[in-house]
């Protein structure tokens, strides 16, 4: 974490050096990012999320939720890019991660909400986190779960328009078996009227890769479902009524 003259953001650290000329060094564009300049004094910290929820939206901060009893191991709802990062990402997974436990059923989920520091949309910029379970201690809520693995993870997402394909849809990608993404990509299209799509390889962000969190932290592969901007406005019940009505039959 990095912060400057009220404004923070997170970085990626590529190298340790011994430098003392240069103590921080970074590209051009990750400058930008802070409106950093040359010669800036700057605070550094491991730790990302620093804020409570409410300063954090104050201040254009940036924070983490985790419900969970430290026991249960069969479902994690993960939202990593809520706020105004992806908007509607972790409300989503609040609906489903409460739909679970008002019907009797063990749930855990995380969730990291960034915020824009102004008018400006500024939010993805700085806290769009990149494979998080890389650094797990610099987020100590990702800690609290990442002690077990679980036997389903589902992860939500926000993308924007595919410039190959020329449009929006919903990729429903992942490590999962196909059974149930195909299950859940069928409610999907059912209850939003979205394109959905299931082909790993025509999708822009599969969710495949072992080190993306949702397969991090399942036992045999997560569900990483990457919504339109329009269903993560409007959708957001229907989406977590879809993932609530496959996964309450796959856990005791």
């Amino acid at each position: 974490r990095v912060e400057y003259d009220g404004k923070a953001a997170y970085y990626i650290i590529d190298q340790v050096h011994s430098e003392n000329e240069y103590p921080f060094r970074t590209a051009k564009k990750g400058r930008k990012r802070l409106d950093l300049s040359s010669g800036d004094q700057i605070q550094l910290s491991t730790t990302v999320p620093q804020d409570n929820y409410l300063d954090a939206r104050r201040t254009g901060g940036f924070t983490e939720t985790v419900w969970d009893d430290g026991v249960q191991d069969q479902l994690l709802l993960i939202a990593p890019h809520g706020g105004d990062i992806e908007f509607g990402t972790d409300d989503i997974a609040i609906r489903t991660y409460k739909a679970m436990q008002n019907n009797g059923f063990p749930s855990s989920t995380w969730m990291c909400h960034g915020f824009n520091n102004s008018l400006s949309k500024d939010a993805f910029t700085r806290w769009h986190l990149k494979k998080p379970c890389r650094s797990i201690p610099s987020y100590p809520g990702l800690q609290q779960v990442s002690d077990r693995r679980f036997d389903h993870c589902v992860s939500f997402h926000m993308q924007g328009k595919d410039e190959e394909r020329d449009e929006y849809y919903i990729g429903v990608g992942g490590n999962v078996e196909d059974e149930i993404r195909f299950e859940v990509a069928e409610l999907l299209r059912e209850k939003t009227g979205k394109t959905v799509v299931t082909d790993l390889d025509e999708m822009m962000w599969s969710g495949s890769a072992p080190e993306n969190s949702v397969n991090y932290l399942s036992k045999n592969g997560g569900l990483q479902l990457e919504l339109t901007p329009g269903t993560c406005y409007r959708y957001r019940r229907k989406v977590g009524e879809a993932v609530f009505e496959v996964f309450s039959e796959l856990i005791d």
